[in-house]
């Protein structure tokens, strides 16, 4: 029987989630001995620090819980308008010009947005290949050379189809408290495949 977390402090008010969306396929690596979701900012900022990643806030925000809430509608696909952008109905103000698959193909992440990572959120290593296998709609990458485009460790500028880094890293992320335990690769992970799957 599992149990949840829970709250480390009267002031965390933070909805919960009745069921969360299945997270990628886990493989725990060798050395890591507590697989949890911290329940504190010190085990959280000792993981951090351990696994050398970047503490853009310091002390680093706690993950979001991934028993929060999240509501889904079902909506009519967006429409693109003549500018580019997608409109959502019911969503007056989002309005990206990139769809997730030509996220990809322009090379947004440099090529490493599924390259294997540990979560500080989880305390497990995650194989990039599986996690884009079982995260991507197979059209979105169909073609794609999937070492140098979606799973590499090193951010390559070729790959970017403006010749530029942009992003943060994973430890920014992770430390503004932006990752869950459902989506440890973050927001264009499993959900936004799944949500973008049924529409």
């Amino acid at each position: 029987m599992s149990t949840k977390r829970k709250a480390t402090s009267s002031s965390d008010s933070r909805p919960k989630r009745v069921a969360a969306e299945p997270p990628v396929p886990r493989v725990k690596e060798e050395t890591t001995d507590d697989v949890s979701v911290p329940t504190n900012v010190a085990q959280y900022r000792h993981r951090l620090v351990d696994q050398q990643k970047e503490l853009y806030k310091d002390p680093p925000v706690m993950p979001i819980d991934s028993n929060v809430i999240i509501t889904e509608t079902d909506a009519s696909p967006p429409m693109r308008l003549s500018n580019g952008d997608f409109k959502f109905d019911g969503f007056a103000t989002f309005r990206p010009n990139r769809s997730p698959e030509e996220v990809l193909r322009e090379g947004a992440f440099g090529g490493t947005y599924f390259r294997s990572i540990v979560s500080a959120v989880t305390n497990i290593q995650y194989k990039g290949k599986q996690a884009a296998k079982t995260s991507l709609k197979h059209d979105w990458v169909a073609g794609l050379d999937h070492k140098t485009m979606l799973t590499s460790q090193t951010y390559s500028t070729k790959v970017n189809k403006w010749g530029s880094k942009c992003g943060g890293s994973l430890g920014m992320w992770e430390s503004s408290g932006w990752i869950t335990d459902a989506d440890p690769y973050g927001w264009f992970q499993v959900r936004r495949a799944n949500v973008e799957a049924r529409r």
